[in-house]
């Protein structure tokens, strides 16, 4: 069941499952010829399984959903409760034995389990490829047996437990086929497109480029109010191309980040309902600062709300680390450039001539067509898509944006015809080829 949906299996879960059914069967063999200390180690694992379940739920709040995976984690614990009572029953009737033959047989089974572990964790890629094969596997089959694009789809939205999805298909400059799933939900239904804002933000820098206004190739520093650069590589630069290309050397999510650009709302949710603030607290960053000044305090040694977690160990333009700051700092690079906010600035140039109407900051008075956010929480007792509330970010640049599916249509088309949709000219048609060529490089 874990192994062939498309939930798939998460990390642990290789872990503990991969460990616990050789060990079952191990056990199975030892407790039908009745030794005893066999009896202590499923009593163990009993203990240590529950105790995970039991640290979990004080972890998290309780997320449960009705679902066929849901009542199966509920059966394994049922299972491992009677396992540990029926084994208990079973150690008091056996004859006891010499202390060193439980030693021993204890032992011995923690060190095939570690052996297990060490082995699993080591071929973790290669059993996540297997494992997608097999989910690939069944729902190509299954999919065979369906007919239309829109049943396949359909399909594949209620497989995955998605609550939502408008999709579609653009040719040249149309959109030639769009399908619109989920209760409540509307072709023109605005989602948070998450970091799809960053090739919009590519865009809005590359036109910056076809003016003439910034040269891809040139200190970034040159277009801001104070100097960056990577406390371990100061001396070099780090170019516009660069962070296009995540080849700035900055990180991706730190605490600190996410506390300043998430809004009060789901900070506020996270420790209600998850009871933790592992991802920062709205009091770190009390009263947030214009995203300019966060930049430059976060980014800097010496700032107030710096943290060498910030930057990875990676010179400048040698290798490829993901950043959404990097997307942000270009976001207030074209606030620098043109005199104008990152919003008005797409507005004018991007939205407005696409005809994108219906795309906007993602705030937290979001319109009443704009889908509810859920997440996909793993609990102890299976997997639940939980409604988040609607929240506003901070980001300029890197996220922060909502969107339709006819608006990014519109992008889409552009970008699919050098650059132009009809009569619009968003980009050269030589700059919208740079933009998509392959830029990153890897050492």
């Amino acid at each position: 069941l874990y192994l062939t949906r498309p939930l798939g299996a998460q990390h642990l879960e290789f872990l503990i499952l991969g460990t616990l059914t050789p060990i079952s069967w191990v056990l199975a063999a030892l407790y039908a010829f009745r030794i005893r200390w066999s009896y202590l180690l499923g009593i163990f694992i009993a203990i240590v399984l529950l105790g995970g379940a039991i640290k979990a739920i004080f972890d998290n709040t309780l997320f449960l959903s009705f679902s066929l995976f849901n009542l199966f984690s509920i059966l394994f614990y049922v299972i491992i409760v009677v396992e540990g009572v029926f084994s208990y029953r079973a150690f008091r009737q056996c004859a006891p034995q010499p202390w060193w033959h439980t030693v021993m047989g204890i032992v011995s089974s923690l060190l095939v389990a570690s052996g297990l572990v060490w082995l699993l964790s080591s071929n973790e890629s290669a059993i996540s490829e297997l494992n997608a094969h097999w989910v690939l596997g069944r729902l190509q089959g299954e999919l065979s047996q369906l007919q239309s694009l829109d049943e396949k789809i359909a399909y594949l939205v209620e497989e995955g437990n998605l609550p939502s999805a408008v999709v579609g298909i653009v040719v040249d400059d149309e959109l030639l086929w769009s399908g619109v799933y989920g209760e409540g939900t509307q072709l023109d239904t605005a989602y948070n497109v998450g970091s799809i804002a960053k090739p919009v933000t590519a865009t809005a820098v590359l036109q910056l480029y076809d003016r003439g206004l910034i040269d891809l190739d040139e200190d970034i520093s040159s277009y801001l109010p104070f100097e960056v650069r990577h406390p371990l590589y100061p001396q070099a630069p780090i170019t516009p191309k660069m962070l296009l290309s995540h080849q700035s050397g900055m990180n991706h999510y730190t605490p600190t980040y996410f506390a300043y650009h998430m809004g009060d709302e789901i900070l506020y949710w996270e420790e209600a309902h998850r009871g933790r603030t592992i991802y920062g607290t709205v009091e770190q960053i009390e009263s947030r600062p214009p995203i300019g000044e966060f930049l430059e305090e976060y980014l800097i040694p010496g700032g107030s709300l710096y943290t060498p977690q910030a930057w990875a160990d990676m010179k400048p333009g040698t290798n490829y680390q993901y950043s959404t700051v990097g997307y942000d700092l270009l976001g207030y690079m074209v606030e620098q450039v043109t005199g104008q906010s990152y919003t008005e600035y797409l507005q004018q140039n991007v939205f407005s001539p696409l005809q994108m109407n219906k795309t906007r900051q993602l705030a937290a008075d979001s319109p009443a067509e704009m889908a509810l956010p859920y997440s996909r929480v793993y609990s102890v007792l299976g997997r639940s898509n939980v409604e988040l509330p609607r929240y506003g970010s901070e980001r300029v640049g890197g996220g922060g944006l909502s969107s339709t599916l006819t608006d990014l249509s519109q992008f889409l088309s552009a970008h699919m015809n050098e650059g132009a949709v009809g009569d619009v000219q968003i980009l050269e048609p030589q700059t919208t080829a740079l933009m998509h060529a392959p830029a990153a490089r890897t050492t």
